[in-house]
């Protein structure tokens, strides 16, 4: 039961860790596309 807890814990973090990654590379994505277009 504790191992099922810690995996879930650990896929939580993971999705946060991306999604974290995801916003802050947002600004850059939106500033190459205002430099490109």
């Amino acid at each position: 039961m504790e191992r099922v807890i810690h995996s879930l814990i650990h896929k939580k973090i993971s999705a946060a860790t991306a999604f974290i990654g995801l916003v802050h590379n947002l600004p850059a994505l939106i500033m190459m596309m205002n430099f490109i277009f």
